[in-house]
C-alpha cells in the first residue's frame, strides 16, 4: 500500500500510484518487482516495475499532488468545477459504471434541478 510515483511504460508520463503487490527475490538473478496501480487508470493498466528501475520514485519527485486529484480542463485553480453541477468521480477501477450513471442523472433536467436546489 505504499504510495509512489512511477513512469508509465506506455505513455512515459510520471504518475502517482499505489504499490498493490510485491515479488521479493532473494536468491535470484532477476530483481525484485512491485506492481503499481496508477491513480488515474483502471486496474488492468497496473504495471510490474523492477525495484531497481529509474521508473520508480518517492511522491512529489516528478508530480504535484493536485495533478492527480483534479483535471485542469474541468476545474479552476481552486479545484471547483467550471460550471455548477459539472463534476464526476475519479475512476478507481470499478467506478466507471457509477460515474456513467451519475453523469446521466446529472444531465436529466428534473434530477439536476432537484440536486442543485
Amino acid at each position: 500500500g505504499d504510495r509512489v510515483e512511477a513512469q508509465s511504460g506506455v505513455s512515459g508520463q510520471w504518475m502517482r500510484g499505489t504499490i498493490v503487490d510485491v515479488i521479493q527475490r532473494d536468491h535470484s538473478s532477476a530483481p525484485s518487482q512491485v506492481k503499481v496501480h496508477y491513480d488515474s487508470t483502471v486496474y488492468k493498466s497496473d504495471e510490474w516495475i523492477s525495484c531497481s528501475s529509474d521508473r520508480l520514485a518517492p511522491l512529489d519527485t516528478h508530480t504535484k499532488e493536485n495533478q492527480a486529484s483534479s483535471s485542469s480542463s474541468h476545474a479552476n485553480s481552486d479545484g471547483a468545477p467550471l460550471m455548477r453541477g459539472a463534476t464526476g468521480l475519479q475512476n478507481l477501477g470499478n467506478t466507471c459504471f457509477l460515474n456513467a450513471t451519475i453523469q446521466c442523472m446529472s444531465n436529466t433536467p428534473l434530477m439536476k434541478e432537484y440536486f442543485l436546489s
